[in-house]
């Protein structure tokens, strides 16, 4: 027992009938709505709340501050001298409507497309290089720069630019993931680390053969906060986040690290995964070995050709038919007018199979199409796992001492937005918003709710907290 043990206390719930956890919030009424003289309501507003049942389970105290979003100890004389401090009598004082400016317009006001387009385009850039806190500065500054231009009128502050990011921006790059990948074959890259306010996460990403870019797309999936780190409850929070996302399980290889809970031989995140395998992978290093005779120069070639049974996977003889019949094509038939006749042993082998699947003889059929499919569902296995591990990297650049309390909704709409512009190969200065995002961007993504607001726009397909499920 340590020093305080014999001292700990448990959270009362008494306390919140105290009027001494209590505030006062003062809420000014127009005498022109009710045509009579202008007066005030007054009411009390519970600050003390009981913390929830998962941050208790990582380690933090019972009592939680609504005002300040702290944790606390469950001790009244420490509640008592929180009240005190200065930063909560601030917060307090916040409350007060008197305090506030009267709204001059109660109608709705129509902003254009420009605007919305650059204050967008100002939330890329914060989110991509510094913290929100930074923009009230900035957006002023705009604004005096830019007299006689549109950014004259930008108006962008903390507020508005963290719910252009968690709401807006990277909703709508995991809809367009998601609606990417489709029914494709692919790979999942899993790994937990804890971060440093001692939560736990586990990081997913994803390992696919995009028909869009004709190429190997790594990416981020997503964040799962979990409480329990047992192989069957990272399977379970994987499972569940890919039915939130309502992503179909076409789940074909996993890759994590070398840890026990997840490959070990009995009770691990393998264990529990390969059930929902479809037509799953060997494990064996050999079937790695063999993927090298999908090679471009290797598949045309005439020597040192693998069989059919002798590729990863085994599959239908009409498969087989086509490997045959692909053996006896020439590069001059895929590639008619392409640079790599007299160098095929530098030709890619995704755009290689890429261009195989979207081959077409005389009569506009694909004859290859089936293998083409076979060859990159087996080129889907993923060979390493230092994708998810810089994740954890970035994560912990982003979540330090200094911004400990930065919200899980924040952190995972800041890693979705710079790892997509990284896979994109684009940055800030190029990002042109959509029309999804255009039209998210309203009065509706002040909600508080932000998973009522997301299910009530079809547009982000289940998307819950900006990709972070809590299990």
């Amino acid at each position: 027992m340590g020093k305080w043990g014999k001292y700990l206390k448990h959270y009362n719930p008494q306390w919140e009938k105290d009027k001494l956890f209590k505030c006062k919030k003062e809420l000014d009424v127009d005498e022109t709505l009710y045509r009579l003289d202008k007066f005030v309501y007054e009411f009390l507003i519970e600050w003390l709340q009981p913390d929830s049942e998962n941050d208790v389970l990582n380690g933090k105290q019972e009592a939680y501050c609504e005002i300040c979003q702290r944790h606390l100890r469950a001790h009244r004389n420490d509640l008592v001298l929180h009240k005190k401090t200065q930063i909560h009598k601030q917060r307090e004082t916040s409350l007060n409507r008197k305090l506030q400016p009267s709204l001059q317009k109660f109608g709705c006001v129509n902003v254009s497309d420009v605007i919305k387009v650059t204050d967008l385009k100002g939330a890329m850039y914060i989110a991509s290089y510094c913290s929100p806190r930074s923009v009230d500065h900035l957006g002023e500054l705009l604004c005096i720069l830019g007299k006689g231009r549109p950014l004259e009128n930008i108006k962008i502050h903390r507020t508005k630019c963290s719910k252009l990011i968690s709401v807006v921006i990277a909703p709508v790059f995991l809809t367009e993931l998601v609606q990417d990948i489709g029914n494709s074959p692919y790979a999942l890259i899993v790994d937990e680390a804890t971060d440093v306010s001692v939560t736990k996460f586990m990081g997913i990403c994803i390992h696919y053969f995009s028909m869009k870019r004709a190429s190997y797309v790594t990416d981020l999936l997503g964040l799962v906060q979990l409480t329990d780190c047992t192989g069957s409850a990272l399977a379970n929070a994987a499972k569940n986040y890919l039915k939130v996302i309502r992503l179909p399980l076409q789940l074909h290889a996993t890759d994590t690290d070398g840890a026990s809970v997840m490959v070990g031989e009995h009770n691990s995140f393998y264990t529990h995964m390969k059930k929902d395998l479809i037509e799953r992978m060997p494990t064996n290093l050999s079937a790695v070995e063999k993927l090298k005779f999908l090679s471009p120069h290797l598949v045309l070639g005439k020597v040192d050709r693998l069989l059919f049974q002798q590729l990863p996977v085994s599959s239908k003889d009409s498969i087989e038919n086509q490997w045959l019949e692909l053996g006896t094509t020439t590069i001059l038939d895929i590639f008619p007018h392409a640079e790599y006749h007299s160098d095929i042993q530098n030709m890619d082998i995704n755009h290689f199979w890429s261009c195989v699947l979207n081959f077409t003889n005389a009569i506009r059929q694909r004859p290859f199409k089936e293998l083409a499919v076979f060859a990159l569902k087996c080129l889907t296995m993923p060979v390493s796992n230092t994708v998810v591990e810089r994740l954890f990297s970035v994560m912990s650049c982003m979540k330090d001492k200094r911004r400990n309390k930065l919200q899980i909704y924040m952190l995972g709409a800041l890693l979705r937005i710079r790892i997509q512009m990284k896979v994109d190969n684009k940055c800030c200065k190029n990002f042109e918003p959509n029309k999804e995002m255009l039209s998210l961007f309203n009065f509706k993504m002040y909600k508080a709710n932000v998973l009522i607001y997301l299910f009530e726009n079809s547009l982000c397909v289940g998307y819950i907290e900006v990709g972070v499920f809590k299990v």
